[in-house]
């Protein structure tokens, strides 16, 4: 679900344009291709957890920690489905 609401803020985006839904995060690293077709333009995503160790959630592309849990904190106006979330 975190590659799913990542993806989409980078779906409408393209090289040299971003919209309101691009994404900003915090304690994590995003690597992107906005060449790449839309829901598979993350290349890699690694995310700090609680002990500040790196988890490495996509890598090359490809999903490589579906079990991973995280927890997260968003604006209400984007919990309510604001800007396309």
């Amino acid at each position: 679900e975190l590659l799913q609401v990542l993806e989409s803020g980078l779906s409408l985006s393209a090289p040299g344009v971003t919209q309101g839904r691009f994404p900003q995060v915090g304690g994590m690293t995003i690597e992107f291709d906005l060449t790449r077709p839309a829901f598979r333009r993350i290349v890699t995503l690694v995310a700090t957890n609680t002990a500040g160790a790196s988890v490495t959630v996509v890598s090359g592309g490809a999903l490589v920690a579906p079990a991973a849990q995280f927890r997260m904190v968003t604006l209400g106006f984007l919990a309510g489905g604001g800007d396309g979330y």
